[in-house]
């Protein structure tokens, strides 16, 4: 009769499988975590359009503009790095990096009440509100902001040509990135700033007349800075911060100039007169 070697006791595996059981819950563990865990870019763009209930005759001009084909042949140009998000109206936007988000006047006030803590908001224009808003974006849509090391805001008239190259270019040194033609001064424009994702930056707007500017129901122009001694002169701290070099900008170099050309194509990097 042939002999067969002993067999193992189950007792004795009992120990390694004991030992090999936090590894292998780990390794599931990570493998889910890996698979949830979404893919995405380095930098957020946000555009915002919403209608004014109150003006239906006016409703047209929070529908997105009639070149937002050539916006959406922006955004797939720089797909590598930057995720486009249109919020508000329906954009109907196909490109694999751009993001829809539905958005209506009761949405956004919302989003204040819960993010900056403004009951109060009186709205004379809301085209001119979501313009006072802009360097609180980033704030009130905090699910965009957690997904990039970048996020910021644009206007829908500037049509960019290769913002991922500016993009890959920022450091962890950098705290804006603006266009060149507003550097070294002013810094703060309505056009286009791109912040990176820290609560230090994306709370910057948190000081001297940032609530005045979200409740008042006039245009606070706390997006932009007109200058000191100007007639629109507002100072506001978001702004003081970015001219004294609290916040360290990297100017962009290759966003407003004309009909610039990428791989053949032609790209257009103009704002448009509107």
């Amino acid at each position: 009769m042939k002999d067969h070697p002993p067999r193992r006791r189950p007792a004795a595996l009992l120990p390694k499988l004991l030992l090999a059981a936090p590894v292998a819950v780990f390794m599931v563990l990570y493998a889910r975590t890996d698979e949830a865990r979404p893919e995405t870019t380095k930098a957020g763009l946000i555009y915002l359009r919403i209608a004014d209930p109150r003006h239906p005759s006016t409703a047209f001009r929070a529908s997105w503009p009639p070149w937002l084909p050539a916006l959406e042949a922006s955004a797939r140009a720089n797909a590598r790095s930057v995720t486009y998000y249109f919020i508000g109206a329906p954009a109907n936007v196909t490109c694999g990096n751009c993001v829809q988000i539905p958005l209506d006047l009761a949405g956004l006030r919302a989003r204040v009440e819960k993010y900056l803590g403004v009951t109060d908001m009186e709205i004379k224009s809301v085209k001119n509100k979501i313009c006072d808003l802009k360097p609180m974006w980033p704030v009130l849509f905090p699910e965009i902001s957690a997904r990039h090391e970048w996020v910021g805001f644009a206007d829908a008239d500037v049509l960019f040509g290769d913002l991922a190259a500016e993009v890959d270019l920022l450091t962890a040194s950098d705290d804006l990135l603006v266009p060149s033609s507003w550097h070294p001064y002013p810094l703060a424009n309505g056009n286009f700033m791109l912040f990176r994702a820290t609560e230090r930056v994306l709370q910057a707007f948190r000081g001297a007349g940032w609530r005045e500017a979200v409740r008042s129901p006039g245009y606070s122009v706390f997006d932009e800075w007109h200058g000191r001694g100007s007639t629109t002169d507002f100072g506001h701290a978001l702004l003081e911060m970015h001219l004294n070099g609290a916040l360290r900008p990297k100017p962009t170099s290759r966003l407003f100039l004309q009909d610039a050309v990428s791989g053949g194509r032609a790209i257009f990097c103009v704002e448009i007169d509107l």
